[in-house]
């Protein structure tokens, strides 16, 4: 007589003279071993990554869960969670997790690193991986603060575009407070009168104040300086006492008399004077007038008074005065 064991994870309950490996022997229900035993006739236990009792209720271990060690009586309560950052590659009953997830970097299971915010990582994971496989966003793309990105998903907020390799800054002086998807130019806002970017672009909001202006910006507000003073250049907490009064002889008043705030020089001269503005403003002679001011005009441009004219002895006039005689009776 010829007898054979059925081999390792197959069983027979019952032997006869006619029995034959194929047709007898049967493989063990999913999930259930023989414990690498030959000639069994029942299978003894659950395969590691499994958790129940052999041999037809053996169930594997979950996504991104594992065991190990298979124990009698066992539940899903004897199935690990992967250590952070770790994975069983959308595999079920597993004994380890042998991947990191996509995102991260590094050996798993135990050293899987998520790429920082606004990095990603193209592709599947690489065992061995560094922290030089995660990319940069491209230029104006984010991950919106979240590591362990596979993707950068949107435009950072102050651009505007579809995103993420489609994102464009919000000009000078202007500010988007949110990106919106598939948003255009129109998303960014001009500046309130006053405010700023200070000639940077991608802004949330506009941060300084104009130079001619004085204030703290933000919620404190940006004033302009009163006409004829001016502010070169603004700085944070400033007040209208930091406003200048324009140098002798020139004015922030413009053509018509039309008053001029918020101003960084003093850029027009007095009538009566002659000069290019601000500092180079000079009167024109006593009986000697000019009427509307030109910008760099000269000495020569001063007109001197018809005959019986006369300024009265005074310099930067606009007109000439009739010029009395004392007489004697």
């Amino acid at each position: 007589m010829n007898c054979t064991a059925c081999p390792i994870n197959m069983f027979s309950g019952t032997w006869n003279n006619t029995i034959d490996v194929e047709g007898d022997c049967l493989v063990c229900p999913s999930g259930s071993n023989t414990d690498g035993s030959t000639g069994q006739t029942e299978c003894l236990s659950c395969f590691d990554g499994y958790y129940g009792n052999p041999p037809y209720n053996c169930t594997p271990c979950q996504v991104d869960t594992y065991s190990d060690t298979w124990e009698p009586d066992s539940t899903i309560a004897n199935c690990s969670s992967c250590p952070l950052g770790s994975s069983t590659s959308n595999t079920t009953g597993q004994t380890s997790c042998m991947a990191c997830l996509d995102g991260h970097y590094g050996t798993a299971p135990d050293s899987c690193i998520p790429c920082p915010p606004d990095m990603y990582y193209n592709g599947s994971w690489v065992p061995g991986s560094t922290l030089n496989s995660c990319l940069s966003c491209p230029l104006g793309s984010s991950t919106l603060g979240a590591p362990g990105q596979t993707s950068c998903t949107a435009c950072i907020d102050g651009w505007y575009g579809a995103g993420p390799h489609n994102c464009t800054a919000c000009p000078n002086d202007t500010f988007a407070p949110f990106w919106v998807p598939g948003s255009s130019l129109s998303l960014c806002q001009i500046c309130p009168p006053g405010y700023t970017t200070s000639n940077a672009t991608g802004q949330t909001f506009c941060l300084d104040c104009k130079n001619g202006f004085y204030g703290t910006a933000g919620l404190g507000g940006c004033w302009p300086c009163p006409p004829d003073t001016y502010y070169p250049s603004w700085v944070l907490g400033s007040t209208i006492g930091d406003c200048i009064s324009c140098p002798l002889g020139s004015t922030t008043f413009g053509a018509h008399g039309q008053a001029i705030d918020g101003q960084i020089f003093c850029r027009y001269c007095l009538d009566g004077y002659f000069g290019a503005g601000h500092s180079d403003c000079s009167p024109c002679p006593f009986d000697t007038f000019y009427a509307i001011w030109s910008p760099d005009s000269t000495s020569l441009d001063c007109v001197p008074c018809s005959s019986g004219g006369s300024t009265a002895g005074l310099i930067g006039q606009t007109s000439c005065i009739g010029k009395c005689f004392d007489k004697i009776f």
